[in-house]
Order: C-alpha cells, then sequence, then structure tokens
C-alpha cells in the first residue's frame, strides 16, 4: 500500500496544485475509486481506499460528512470549485484546481504500483540476506531495480562488492588483490563534501561528481558508526525518488550483512578504522600506498611505531559497549588508532623515538589498565609501518604466551623485548634437541649443586641477568659482595669457567633461558 503523503506530493507535483488536508494520522492506500460515477461505483466507504470526486458533485451532501468516521481511514478527495465555509472535515482532502479526474485516477495508480514495486524488490532483498548469498548478491538484486551500476565500499575506500563487476582504471588501482580508490578521485569526494556526508548522514546524497553524470552516495552504518557507502553511478538512466528509498533501504540490508563479518561487528566510528584493519591484515603493506592513506587521515607518518593488544577477561570480552575505551585511549595516547580488531582491542601507537611512551603518558596509561582491569602486551618498536602486520602477529604471539604463564598474568604490562628469547624457542618443536643445546657447563653446575647442596647456577644466572653487575647480583642474592666475588673465584676453580669469554657468556646465558623454558 502506498502511503498517503506520497500521494499528495505526487498529485501536487504533476499537476502544480496545493491540496488542503486535514487528516491526522495519514493511512496507507491501497486503491482509488470515483465516488460517483459511470464506471467506477463501490459501498462507501472501504478501508484503505482513496476516492475522488468533483466537489460539485457532493455540494448537497458535504454537511452529512462529519458522520462518517471511517473517513480516517479512507479518505475522500474532493476536486475543484470551493468548500463551503465551515465545512472543513477530518478525512477530506480538498483541490481547488478543475483536475481531470482520469489523470487524477491514472497518477495515484501509478504511485499504488510504485510502491509494490518497491516493496517485491525488498522482499527480494531480504530473501537474499536471509539465505546468506552475501554482499555480491544483494548489490546483484539493487542493480536489477535500480539498472544504474552499482559499487559497496567500505571505509579504506576499497572495493567489497560491485554489479556489475567493475575495472575503472581511471579511478581504481589494485593493491594487494583488492580495487581502492585513485588519490585524485578520493581528492575530489572530498573537495565535494562527500567524504563529510558519508561520516556525518544517514540519507542518500544526490550529487554530480564529474560533468558526465549523477552519482548517489549512501552512507551504510552500524551502531550510528559509518562503516562503509554505496556508490551508484547515473549513467544508464537518472534517478527518481524511488530510486533514492531504494538505495536507503539498500543501505540497512548491507549494514545486516556486513554485520555478519567479525570484522564489523563493534565500529568505533573513527574515520582510520578500516585503513588500521586493512594495515593489520596485510592488505596495506607498501609505503608508498599508506603515505596518502595517512595523508588523507590527516595523519603525518611517524618515524617509530608499537602495535599493543590490550587483553580482557572472558566477561569484558562478552561486553558490546567499548565506546569509553576507545575514547579514553585516544585521550591518554594522542595520535594513536585504536581498533577491535579480531575479537581483541588492538592500538597501533605511533611515536618520535623508539620509546612509545613519554613519562605522563605511561602513567596514565597505567591506571586506565588497572582500573579497567586489562593487560597490555607491547610489540618491538618499528619504523617500515608497511610491516604493521609482522608486529600484529608478534604481539598476537606475546598474548598466547601470556595466557599460559602463571608468571605474567598479574603484569599490567608485558614486552616483547622481555620475552623474546622464550618466543624464539616456542618456534621450535624438537624440545629433546632443544635441551641437548644446553651447554655441558650448565648441566655440570647443576649436577654439582644437587650433589653438594650448593647454589652455584643460581648465582652464576643471576650475574648474567644482571649484566654482570658484581653489586646488583650481590644485593638480589642477599649475600656481601665480598661473598660473591668468593663465590665466584670458586666456581671458576672447580669449573674450569672463563668469565671473560663473551661466547661463553652467551651461551651460558641461552643455557639457563632454554631451560627456564623447558620448565
Amino acid at each position: 500500500m502506498a502511503h498517503l503523503s506520497n500521494i499528495i506530493s505526487e498529485l501536487e507535483k504533476k499537476f502544480h496544485t496545493s491540496i488542503e488536508n486535514h487528516m491526522g494520522n495519514m493511512p496507507d492506500i491501497d486503491a482509488i475509486c470515483f465516488l460517483k460515477g459511470n464506471c467506477y461505483r463501490q459501498s462507501f466507504p472501504q478501508k484503505n481506499v482513496l476516492y475522488a470526486e468533483y466537489t460539485r458533485q457532493l455540494k448537497d451532501d458535504l454537511s452529512q460528512l462529519r458522520a462518517i468516521p471511517e473517513l480516517q481511514y479512507s479518505p475522500l478527495l474532493l476536486i475543484g470549485g470551493t468548500m463551503p465555509e465551515g465545512t472543513s472535515v477530518p478525512g477530506v482532502l480538498h483541490t481547488p484546481d478543475e483536475l481531470p479526474l482520469m489523470e487524477v485516477f491514472n497518477t495515484v495508480q501509478e504511485e499504488i504500483l510504485r510502491y509494490h514495486r518497491l516493496k517485491d524488490k525488498r522482499e527480494e532483498l531480504f530473501h537474499s540476506l536471509h539465505s546468506g548469498y552475501g554482499l555480491s548478491s544483494l548489490a546483484h538484486v539493487a542493480h536489477s531495480f535500480l539498472g544504474n551500476p552499482i559499487t559497496i565500499c567500505d571505509t579504506s575506500f576499497s572495493i567489497i562488492a560491485a554489479s556489475p563487476a567493475i575495472s575503472d582504471k581511471q579511478n581504481l588501482e589494485e593493491k594487494c588483490g583488492r580495487l581502492y580508490l585513485r588519490e585524485p578521485y578520493f581528492q575530489n569526494m572530498l573537495k565535494k563534501k562527500i567524504v563529510e556526508h558519508i561520516y556525518t548522514s544517514t540519507q542518500p546524497y544526490l550529487t554530480m561528481l564529474d560533468e558526465y553524470y549523477p552519482w548517489v552516495f549512501q552512507p551504510v552504518r552500524i551502531h550510528h558508526a559509518a562503516v562503509g557507502y554505496i556508490c551508484v553511478r547515473g549513467t544508464v538512466r537518472p534517478f527518481t525518488e524511488d530510486d533514492l528509498e531504494f538505495i536507503n533501504i539498500f543501505a540497512q540490508m548491507v549494514s545486516i550483512e556486513m554485520q555478519k563479518d567479525a570484522t564489523y561487528v563493534h565500529p568505533t566510528g573513527q574515520n582510520y578504522e578500516y585503513f588500521l584493519t586493512e594495515l593489520l591484515d596485510g592488505h596495506l603493506s607498501r609505503t608508498d600506498y599508506i603515505i596518502p592513506y595517512l595523508i588523507r587521515l590527516g595523519r603525518p607518518l611517524a618515524p617509530y611505531y608499537t602495535l599493543m593488544l590490550l587483553l580482557r577477561d572472558s566477561e569484558q570480552r562478552q561486553s558490546q559497549y567499548f565506546k569509553s575505551h576507545y575514547d579514553q585511549l585516544l585521550s591518554i595516547l594522542p595520535g594513536c588508532m585504536v581498533a577491535l580488531f579480531r575479537g581483541e582491542l588492538t592500538v597501533l601507537l605511533p611515536s618520535s623515538t623508539h620509546e612509545p611512551f613519554s613519562e605522563y603518558s605511561l602513567e596514565r596509561f597505567q591506571t586506565f589498565l588497572k582500573l579497567n582491569q586489562m593487560q597490555a602486551c607491547i610489540s618491538y618498536s618499528y619504523t617500515n609501518i608497511g610491516e604493521s602486520t609482522v608486529y600484529y602477529q608478534q604481539v598476537r604471539e606475546l598474548a598466547d604466551m601470556v595466557s599460559k604463564d602463571e608468571s605474567r598474568k598479574s603484569q599490567p604490562m608485558v614486552y616483547y623485548k622481555d620475552c623474546f628469547f622464550e618466543h624464539l624457542l616456542q618456534q621450535l618443536s624438537n624440545k629433546r634437541m632443544l635441551k641437548a643445546s644446553v651447554h655441558p657447563d650448565i648441566l655440570h653446575i647443576l649436577d654439582y649443586d644437587q650433589q653438594n647442596n650448593t647454589e652455584y647456577a643460581t648465582t652464576l644466572h643471576t650475574y648474567l641477568t644482571y649484566n654482570q653487575n658484581a653489586t646488583l647480583t650481590a644485593a638480589k642474592l642477599h649475600i656481601h659482595k665480598s661473598t660473591f666475588f668468593y663465590r665466584l673465584g670458586k666456581m671458576q676453580d672447580l669449573f674450569n669457567l672463563n668469565l671473560n669469554d663473551t661466547s661463553l657468556l652467551f651461551a651460558y646465558d641461552y643455557s639457563f633461558r632454554v631451560l627456564q623454558f623447558l620448565q
């Protein structure tokens, strides 16, 4: 059924007239009939039917219209003439112009048929959505209704579906197997305020992006955040009001379909979000491709980057509300990018030095972790932003290690630099060969300690851990410095150790780490 307000609007537009109405709620209309006439006579009134007649034909009956409560569901359109003063009746529409009754009938019928066509195509979209055919199928259904080419993009301005398939070498370029907008095209979108519309509106935007044909851009939103947009090029036929209404409905279907992909379930609403996910997924790896995107986002290329994964307990992980975390992190770490990537809060932190935090930001970040009961796993700092996917994998595997290490679960911040060796050892599958790589001097010292109840292995391990600093080592072992030197000399005599050989010291340090890992 067509909405009465749309019918009134269409009649006013076509006949350049004004229709006075005193309707409260505008009903839906399924048919139009003549109230009197030779061709169309029906009992009056039937629900959801618009009746039409010339005012002069009913002038003797106007006073009786107030007694017909059904007019609120079955309005009456009176054409031509004037309504007697004081006869304004809810449910009665009136135009003073003498419109041709048959053309009015045809116009209303066309509006009703338009509505049914739109309804049928909407149901076809629902069927495609319910059947799980994906975005490409939805795009095909939309194209069959609109006639004009249709493209679905995410907010990294890469194409995720299109109908028909496109290969526009002038405006698109292929990167890592995906099509992206070329820089001049994007700059044109900025100039025409199309990008601004995508992030701030929910309605379709009809514009002339170039001088050849009109374009429609429709934002796609999830939880009020823009996750993509629909672009329809008017190369086949001009756009109608029906098209714009359909495109808006289509965007809602695309939003539902995109929510089946975990990537889009918890959008931040930040304009960098899908740039970051593309980066972490490895779809963006070349710096010459990445720098223009950073410029678009208003972000300079930083000398250093660090990736962080913020781990939460299972209860927090079920929460759907991450907005406050995003806002806090953006305040604490200016310039960072935050996204929910593969189920975890992930932060890309730029910095001017290899140290990711200032003293002030570190203190605030530690407080944030404590208040939100989170643990941060932190990658090495790196200089090539195109390698972000590698460092994401590094910090992801660090998080897996931490989850299995009870001694580290209580640490609010875990740095990869403190765990790199254990991570390296984890890559080795043959644990027997790994144990066989322990230096025999260390095995000899351990055997001696076990047989003689001494602590030479602990002494040597502590000495190496504290970078051969005698003062720190003695303090850690709770012995006097002179006692430590005596013990060190005794070890050299007993085990024939050469503690001036740096290669040997590395082998000893390695051996202790291997044994610690195997335990």
